[in-house]
């Protein structure tokens, strides 16, 4: 049975108003001209629907108590944390050079798609963080702000992120179009539209 907070919600919510968004927003980087990328598009749906799911049935939550249950088992549960900080260190330098590297290396073609590559990478960071489950990281994630937890109202925020990297992308690729005689865009689809 699901059992899910308030804050779980929202964020199942989002996750899939984003995967639907950014749907829309492959196709209509198709339906122009100009550079598509559209294996990105999916990467970012992929990620957005696998972040839903792994809401909505708590896979963070089961995979960490399988992690603990099984540290307990082998008996190095005591000594775990210098493993956590390990991954946590990682995490932190790989997204900062993913970020470096999507600003300073992508091609001028594709820049629109710079500020939603830097929110699903900055947004999977933090997900592996919360994963690892560091107690100094957690007593911070944890408490409570307003309704939800820290931890909740960070990844809500993040989402955002995705989100307005989504609505840059689609708004950078309709300035490429152009101008038809009544002031519009050419070739504009709705992307509720089929076809």
């Amino acid at each position: 049975m699901l059992a899910l907070s308030t804050g779980d919600s929202f964020l199942v919510v989002a996750y899939g108003v984003l995967a639907v968004a950014a749907l829309a927003a492959r196709r209509h980087e198709r339906s122009g001209p100009g550079d598509a990328w559209p294996m990105m598009w999916v990467l970012v749906v992929v990620f957005l629907v696998a972040g839903g799911l792994g809401r909505l049935f708590d896979v963070v939550g089961q995979v960490g108590d399988a992690a603990r249950t099984a540290a307990r088992e082998d008996g190095w549960y005591e000594a775990r944390r210098w493993l956590q900080r390990v991954v946590v260190l990682l995490t932190g330098g790989v997204w900062a050079s993913s970020v470096l590297f999507a600003a300073l290396r992508t091609p001028e073609r594709r820049r629109r798609h710079v500020p939603i590559a830097v929110a699903i990478v900055s947004l999977a960071a933090f997900v592996v963080i919360r994963a690892v489950s560091l107690h100094s990281i957690d007593s911070i994630t944890n408490r409570g702000f307003g309704p939800i937890d820290v931890g909740i109202a960070i990844e809500l925020v993040l989402l955002g992120g995705v989100g307005f990297g989504v609505a840059t992308a689609w708004r950078s690729h309709t300035e490429m179009r152009p101008p038809t005689a009544s002031g519009g865009v050419a070739d504009s689809v709705s992307p509720l539209r089929s076809g």
